[in-house]
């Protein structure tokens, strides 16, 4: 076989060893499916390359048996003198040599045979597809699809240019035949460890944990709280983020608060407890709020159908061509242009509803071709009123109520104007009334003062290992929000985190902060219940309340939190969340773009600390 052969080969075993060990220490489900997806097609790919090489590998060593076979029919028979004969019978010795030099790979006559791994390429692969269908529920498939791939993998990666039948020195064999099999106890004894290393990774770690060789068992390293101040210096000084502010409750009274670098870094402006963030996503709960408000008055109906006030939304169109929502990159409407009229559509089998909207069962706007096809007819300057009409005119990504996503915009704009509708004030103009003026939220606005702009933190993006200041770019609110005239329900909020603790403070106390009654008892923890038609997990383990996350089983998306917390974060890296059992409120405030929202490993990070401190 050609070396170009060997070295695709021996490629795609060491692509194979790389996922394999990628799908192990991958932070979230959702990259871990990516992999498990990206490591069938290698695994696929060699596949065939191992097929052609088999069948190369055999060919060369058929005719170097042939050659032999004609060699020694030709020393019989042949009158021609004895030099002459030597000189003959050596030519196909020689080719044989050269034949039996074809690379073959650690195991049988021509390599380990095509049936045993094809049987283990296709166990790899349904082991693959099986922990797709069952993330996060079934870990054992994980082990077992990366430690045979670590097998595989290792196997292409040893793949030896000996031959396996030598034709000459039969030591020489002899030492093949045991690199062989030394190479084949390796790649074993790899994938135990593999196997191991995995299951490390697996472990329920709500602590950090050491082990005691002396009495072989697992004990808890004790936290405090000096491990989140480390920590968060440790995200300031390797410029993860600039400056960031924390409030942890427990009872209703503050246990841990914090502040760490810079508003501005270039004006050297340290971060107050007064300064004031971008909190994006993090005003969806405060739209529930309002919503919820509503119902209480009996001026909005939880199942009610949009077009009861929205008569525009009437006849939805269901594309049957859903691509899952999360594969949706920031700004990838800017280079994409979605022709409509060549999807495939089927009419709605029903109207949805203020539930669907508030669980993201809607439909709307909750995968690419939704999102896509509104975001082209996005207006420039227009507010809720008429940006009704542009999210009228989408197709919905799925039938309502049958499955979730999330929806960023349109679903929570709708909920907007909906209070505006059924609250007879501006959407701006009722959440001050109602929410923020009666809780002491008295930097939340839509709209910044100059004294307040002074206090805005700048925005950075983390660009080559450095943050770059992005403030007033794409990269900013301003990047998603280009109207001055929307009061958005789904974005565009500032605030202090002193503030939004307060919002918090609120839902925890089942909605009453110093003597202020927002909500009924019964309507705040609606919010935090299950809330969607049928069980629907929008990653595995976590449902959506109204308006809310909730972590249904947590230890299925190697959560650090207990069953029962809900939340909700800002696409800047803001991040709240509430443990009902533990009696925990937590508020996290920073503004980096491109931070990841809820997956922000550092809104994951500090979960963990405040679950492993302050949780008995």
């Amino acid at each position: 076989m050609t070396p170009k052969a060997i070295r695709i080969i021996r490629s795609l075993g060491r692509l194979i060893l790389i996922l394999a060990f990628l799908q192990v220490v991958a932070f979230n489900y959702r990259m871990q499916a990516v992999i498990s997806v990206a490591m069938l097609l290698a695994l696929a790919a060699a596949l065939l390359n191992y097929k052609v090489y088999r069948s190369k590998t055999r060919a060369a060593g058929d005719q170097a048996a042939y050659d032999e076979r004609t060699a020694a029919e030709g020393r019989e028979h042949s009158e021609e003198p004895a030099a002459e004969g030597r000189e003959h019978s050596e030519e196909p010795v020689a080719e044989g040599r050269e034949h039996s030099e074809e690379p073959v790979m650690a195991g049988h006559e021509y390599g380990v045979g095509w049936t045993v791994m094809f049987i283990l390429i296709i166990i790899c692969a349904g082991l693959e597809i099986f922990w797709l269908i069952n993330m996060g529920v079934v870990f054992t498939a994980n082990i077992a699809a990366a430690a045979l791939a670590m097998w595989i993998g290792g196997s292409f990666v040893f793949i030896r240019s000996e031959g396996c039948r030598p034709t000459g020195n039969k030591s020489e064999g002899s030492q093949s035949v045991k690199r062989r099999r030394t190479l084949r106890i390796s790649a074993i004894i790899l994938s135990v460890i593999f196997a191991g290393v995995t299951l490390v990774f697996s472990l329920p770690r709500d602590f950090a944990l050491s082990y005691n060789w002396d009495d072989w068992e697992y004990e808890a390293t004790p936290m405090d709280a000096e491990m989140i101040t480390q920590r968060m210096d440790e995200y300031i000084a390797d410029g993860e983020i600039a400056g960031a502010a924390l409030i942890v409750r427990k009872n209703g009274e503050i246990v841990y608060q914090n502040k760490w670098g810079f508003s501005d870094i270039e004006a050297k402006i340290p971060v107050e407890y007064d300064a004031i963030y971008r909190m994006m996503s993090m005003i969806k709960p405060i739209t529930a709020v309002a919503v919820m408000m509503l119902v209480e008055q009996g001026k909005i109906g939880l199942d009610d159908p949009v077009v009861k006030y929205i008569p525009s939304f009437a006849d939805r169109m269901v594309t049957d061509e859903r691509l899952k929502g999360y594969v949706l990159k920031c700004n990838i409407w800017n280079y994409i242009t979605v022709k409509c009229g060549g999807i495939n559509r089927v009419p709605a089998d029903r109207d949805f509803t203020v539930r669907d909207l508030l669980s993201h069962s809607a439909g709307l706007e909750e995968g690419i071709i939704g999102t896509l096809a509104s975001k082209a007819n996005e207006g420039e300057n227009d507010n809720l009123e008429e940006r009704m009409e542009r999210y009228a005119d989408a197709m919905l990504d799925f039938q309502p109520g049958t499955s979730t996503e999330y929806s960023a915009f349109a679903g929570f704009d709708v909920l907007a104007r909906i209070v505006e509708i059924a609250g007879g004030q501006t959407f701006d103009v009722f959440l001050k009334e109602h929410i923020f003026t009666p809780l002491g939220m008295k930097d939340a606005t839509f709209k910044l003062t100059d004294e307040q702009k002074s206090r805005l933190v700048q925005i950075y993006k983390r660009v080559g290992g450095e943050l770059v200041n992005v403030s007033g770019t794409d990269d900013d609110i301003g990047g998603e929000i280009k109207s001055d005239r929307l009061w958005s329900g789904s974005a565009g909020l500032y605030c202090t985190i002193g503030d939004y603790d307060r919002f918090g403070q609120m839902l925890a106390n089942g909605g009453m902060l110093d003597g202020v009654q927002i909500l009924k008892p019964e309507s705040a923890a609606l919010m935090h219940m299950e809330a969607q038609e049928k069980h629907l997990e929008y990653e595995p383990g976590f449902v959506w309340g109204l308006g809310l996350l909730i972590a249904h089983a947590p230890e299925r998306n190697d959560s650090f939190v207990r069953a029962g917390t809900y939340g909700w974060s800002g696409m800047y890296g803001t991040h709240f969340f509430i443990c009902p059992e533990e009696n925990i409120e937590v508020v996290f405030a920073t503004n980096r773009s491109g931070i990841g929202g809820n997956l922000s490993p550092i809104s994951r990070k500090l979960e963990e600390l405040v679950f492993g401190i302050y949780c008995e």
